[in-house]
């Protein structure tokens, strides 16, 4: 496999993660409890969190642009 193709797919994986958390969060809005998934991996370290979330939108971009092709 191409580097290219490891990276679209991981990209993929990362956004499918990040809406399903995205859904679990607004799940748990209505029953007033903390679903978000990535936050309870990773809350002790703040900074791994915030990497984390750059790194799935650098993925989304990353989408955007191979659809523009």
């Amino acid at each position: 496999y191409s580097v290219m193709f490891r990276l679209e797919k991981l990209s993929r994986y990362m956004i499918i993660i990040s809406a399903i958390n995205t859904g679990l969060i607004g799940f748990g809005y209505f029953y007033d409890v903390n679903l978000n998934i990535i936050n309870h991996l990773l809350h002790s370290y703040p900074v791994f969190e915030a990497t984390a979330y750059i790194a799935i939108g650098l993925s989304a971009v990353f989408q955007i642009m191979l659809g523009r092709k």
